[in-house]
């Protein structure tokens, strides 16, 4: 219903344009016209103005997306960023646990030396640990994507961690288009408005995220020059 909108004023419009040829063809020019004629035309494309206003309101918002933020999406992000980052800085997994999204993968653990590679370059933070356990533990968290002021991370793919023999490989994931469409107002609002939200800016940031490497006591963890890894306790 909320085509209705839209599809009013522009069927006026199309009936002043009709109006207009139907005269020409009569050899009465525009500028010819009486002034009530024109008065009698801007009081109607007002009146369906105010209309299709009314209806736009009027409208249900079913199916409408409600994820979008507030304005303020920018400094909750910066402050989620900074609380992520303690938390890997102070080692609290748990809190990483209780609070991002994540991903994990458990491997069973045959003796000997770990060695890690990774044929990703999208890690910024890959720390480890030892335990008490007779297994290997991978975890992957992140902090929100938020494009145009819309939550997308549960949506972008991560990377996968897989184990041959006593190897750790961080497989990127295979390549992906986000396509993102934001539908304006209609033209009987945004033509009185647009010009104030010219300078509006979307809010959007990527997510930070970590790779949370757990080892048992007795293992020992090798990676190469170019991988840089942290122990936590």
């Amino acid at each position: 219903m909320m085509w209705l909108g839209t599809l009013l004023p522009l069927l006026f419009i199309g009936l002043i344009i009709l109006v207009i040829v139907n005269l020409k063809k009569k050899k009465l020019y525009l500028s010819n016209m009486k002034g009530s004629h024109v008065r009698i035309l801007f009081l109607g494309y007002v009146i369906f103005l105010v209309l299709s206003v009314g209806l736009f309101y009027l409208m249900p918002v079913e199916g409408m997306i409600t994820e979008t933020k507030s304005s303020t999406i920018i400094e909750d992000l910066n402050e989620e960023q900074e609380d992520f980052n303690d938390a890997i800085r102070q080692g609290n997994i748990k809190h990483l646990d209780e609070v991002y999204f994540s991903k994990n993968w458990t491997f069973p653990y045959q003796g000997g030396p770990i060695e890690y590679e990774q044929y990703s370059q999208d890690i910024h933070f890959i720390v480890a640990q030892k335990k008490d356990t007779e297994e290997i533990k991978v975890d992957y968290y992140t902090t929100r994507t938020i494009i145009d002021e819309i939550d997308f991370t549960k949506e972008l793919p991560v990377p996968t961690v897989v184990k041959h023999e006593n190897k750790l490989l961080l497989v990127q994931p295979e390549s992906y288009q986000l396509d993102v469409t934001k539908f304006d107002q209609e033209f009987t609002i945004n033509q009185f408005t647009k010009g104030q939200n010219q300078g509006q800016k979307h809010s959007s940031q990527w997510g930070t995220n970590a790779l949370v490497i757990t080892i048992p006591l007795e293992a020992e963890l090798e990676y190469g020059d170019d991988v840089h890894i942290s122990f936590i306790k």
